[in-house]
Parts: C-alpha cells; structure tokens; sequence
C-alpha cells in the first residue's frame, strides 16, 4: 500500500502523534493501558499484502517501552469493531479483520521462504491440511487475550503476535519440536511461522476440536462434586489423564539431546540458589506491599493477610543437594493452557509467563516447576466455583482441590517414574515452587484483583500447615 499516510513524513508524524495513540490504548492487546505519558514511534513498516503492517515502539515517561505489531489498511468502510480512523479518503481499518490480508498472511505461511525482513516456515500439518494450495475461507476470533486469533477453513488457527519481541520465541519452538520432532501427540499440530526482522510474527497450528479449556472444566466440575460427592470419581479419573499427559510432555520435551537448547541438563546447587534468592526477594516485595495495602483489605482476606505477616512469609526452604535434571518446560502451566477434548486434553501455549524475557522463558527448569503452576491452578479454580456459590464453603473448595492436586501429583509421578528426569525426594524442590507461585499469585492480585487476593493467601497459608 502506497497511501502517502504510510509513506510520506507528515503522514508517519499524524500516525505517531494522533492517530495511533487514539486506538491503541483501547486495544485488548496494548499491555501499557495503566501507564501515562506514551510516546509512539514506529521503527519499521513491511507490506503484507493490502496492508501496511507497522512495528510501532511504545515509550513510556517512568522508563521501558514496548514494541506491536499493528497492521493497517484503508478503504471505503469497515467494520465498526476494526476503525481506527476516518480519513478524508477513507477509513483507516486494523487489517486483521481484512479477508484478502488474511489470505495474503496464509500464502506468506505457504511459501515457506525469506522476503527481505519477512522469514516463513510451513510445518507439514498445512500441506495435509490444505492440499490445494488456495487461501480458505477465513475469520477473526473475538477474544479476550494479548494477541489476535484468526481462523481459516475452520482447520488452521494463526496467533498474530501483537507484541514483538526480538529472539526465538519458545512457543513457536516448542510448539514445533513437540509436535514434528518428538511427535508428542497431546500438542496442537505445528502449521508454520512467520518472523519479521528476528522477531515472532505469527504462528500456525492445527485446530484442535474442543468444549473448552480445562479451567472452565474444572470450575463446571467443583460445582457439579458440591451437588453430588459420587461426581468426584468421574473427575479424579480426568485429573489423573491430566497428570499423565503432562508427565508425557515433560519426557518429550527432554527427549532428544542432540538438540542444545533442548538437551536435559542437571541440576547444579547453583541453580535451586538462585531459585532460592529469587523467591527470598519475592518475599520481602510481598510483605512490603502486604503492609501498605493492608488498611485496603477487608474482612477475612484482611485476617489471612496479618496472619501472613506474622508468618514473616518466612519458610523459604534451603534447598540444596538434589541430583534433579533441568529441562525445557511449558514455563506458564495452569488450566488454561489445555484443552479439553471431551476423551482427552491438548496442551497449548508455550510462550511462557509474558512478563519475562525471551531468554527467561527459554531457561530450562526443572519439571515441577511447571507442576506446581497447575496445581495452583486446582486451588484456585476450587476458590472460583466457591466465590460463584455463596452455599459453597472455605472447607469444601479446600478439600476439593486437594484432592485434584494429590491425584494430578500421583499421576503425574506415575508417568515420569524410572526416568531419567524424576527427581527422587522431591518435597522440598515441589515447595519451594509452590510458595514462588503463591507469591507472585498475591502480587498480582495486590494489583489487579484484590476480591481475589484471598485465595492464594490462603494457598501460601497452606505451604506452613
């Protein structure tokens, strides 16, 4: 697209100065809403197609910036939902929601080859899937996440990255090794990726048939147990099918050591110290921000908040000595990152915890690690069906999701056993990331859902019982 607002300076200067920082701001994806004083430049632009997709670096005034990917077009109309503008030849429209973008972002799969800044690889799953070569019929997910979802021939699922950042990306990497290398079955297949100037543009997988993610399964399934104790059998069957194919997922990803960045390594005294003074840190941030919030906090989460400074949030174990190895991991694991097929589950996501680098979220890790995020996740799904039935109590959520958490535990040992990525007395090890992840449960919470901030107090309670 050639339009002078794209190509000449005074139209960068009106996209930079006003219209863009008109619209991006109210976007789902723009992580910066609660920061003031933005300033927008954008840093490089390719065409795609009929859109001019631009790299735009946001920066705020406390320091730090962020950079999206945002591609735009003009024409006669759009839809409402996609306007970013009205321009006096037209309307400025997000791209995403243009079918011949959409094509043009699906033949860029295809080619499988580099075009200037723009590197593509097409993974087997989309020749399989679309044997004929021509663009399918395609659509745009509405949903709320950090990236945009768009379908084609209602086989392919494309995330869009709105953020870039420049590296590998892990979810690309690991969505392809697990899929055509380790050829893990409990994974979406891998359908291609796009890279524009080193970083993550896109990333295509097969779409996976689904009811939902396993979170509103569990949420569903806490209630139905309430209403009927005999349901629990049913359930724990499930959870314990979680707990294998996890397990599953953690052999392949530290199947093949022919590969540096995914070969095992072990575990040095080195590493479960630095995971020691990270949490230590983590702790004091914790009880720092406990005490200024505390006259914010009301009835019983305000209880359970004294109760967690007179602890001190002292017990940070001294763990040392475990002859573990460390691996790739999923690096965010919770019930959301899962699918659930009806007979079975998928495991989805691998771009790690967002607010980390990319080389963090890349580090290899010991397995629990990732144990640990889901059962967390029990907890809080168990404290999520109790906050949406006033019947519900504290002792029924909490016997609820204990025993999720020992059946996925067993589980997920059972698969792992004899291998060489089990880690014999393992207590310790399993603790020391559960209070790290109850930890950063209650920053966030402190921060973005105080009505919530009970619940992992209550799971960082449960770490001293």
């Amino acid at each position: 697209m050639n339009d002078p607002l794209f190509t000449t300076p005074a139209g960068v200067r009106r996209l930079e100065a006003e219209l863009l920082p008109a619209w991006m701001p109210a976007q789902r994806w723009f992580a910066g809403k609660a920061r003031a004083e933005r300033v927008f430049r954008i840093v490089r632009q390719v065409v795609i197609g009929p859109a001019q997709v631009l790299a735009v670096e946001v920066s705020y005034a406390e320091g730090g910036s962020e950079t999206y990917a945002v591609p735009l077009t003009i024409a006669a109309d759009a839809e409402p939902q996609a306007v970013v503008a009205k321009l006096e030849n037209g309307v400025l429209y997000d791209a995403t929601h243009d079918a011949d973008f959409r094509a043009a972002l699906f033949r860029l799969l295809q080619s499988g080859g580099r075009d200037g800044e723009l590197c593509s690889e097409a993974g087997s799953a989309l020749s399989a899937m679309f044997p004929e070569g021509v663009a399918p019929e395609s659509r745009v997910l509405d949903a709320e996440q950090s990236n945009t979802s768009l379908i084609y021939g209602e086989r392919l699922f494309v995330k869009l990255y709105r953020k870039l950042s420049t590296g590998i990306n892990p979810d690309a990497e690991i969505t392809r090794f697990l899929s055509e290398r380790a050829k893990f079955k409990h994974v979406a297949a891998f359908g291609g990726a796009i890279e524009w100037a080193g970083a993550s543009l896109a990333l295509a997988t097969a779409v996976v048939p689904n009811h939902g993610n396993a979170w509103s399964l569990a949420v569903r399934e806490f209630s139905h147990c309430i209403q009927d104790p005999d349901a629990i059998a049913d359930w724990t069957t499930r959870i314990y099918l979680l707990g294998l194919r996890t397990g599953e997922m953690h052999l392949a990803l530290a199947s093949d050591a022919s590969q540096s960045e995914f070969a095992p390594e072990h575990l040095e005294d080195s590493d479960t110290s630095r995971v020691v003074g990270g949490v230590t840190h983590l702790a004091a941030r914790v009880s720092a921000l406990l005490r200024e919030r505390l006259d914010s906090l009301e009835g019983e989460t305000r209880l359970l908040a004294e109760k967690v400074l007179q602890n001190g949030v002292r017990a940070v174990p001294a763990v040392g000595g475990i002859s573990g190895m460390k691996t790739r991991t999923h690096g965010d694991y919770h019930l959301g990152k899962v699918l659930d097929t009806g007979e079975d589950f998928v495991i989805i996501d691998f771009e790690g915890e967002p607010s980390r680098s990319l080389d963090e979220r890349r580090a290899k890790h010991p397995p629990l690690r990732d144990v640990a995020g889901m059962l967390r996740s029990f907890h809080y799904a168990a404290h999520a069906g109790r906050k949406s039935d006033a019947k519900v109590t504290v002792g029924q959520a909490e016997h609820w999701a204990r025993r999720s958490q020992q059946v996925f535990l067993t589980a997920w040992r059972a698969a792992i056993a004899e291998s060489f990525i089990e880690t014999p007395n393992d207590a310790e090890l399993l603790r020391l990331f559960l209070l790290e992840k109850a930890l950063y449960e209650i920053l966030y919470e402190l921060n973005s859902r105080p009505d919530w901030l009970d619940i992992p107090l209550r799971g960082l309670l449960a770490l001293d019982a």
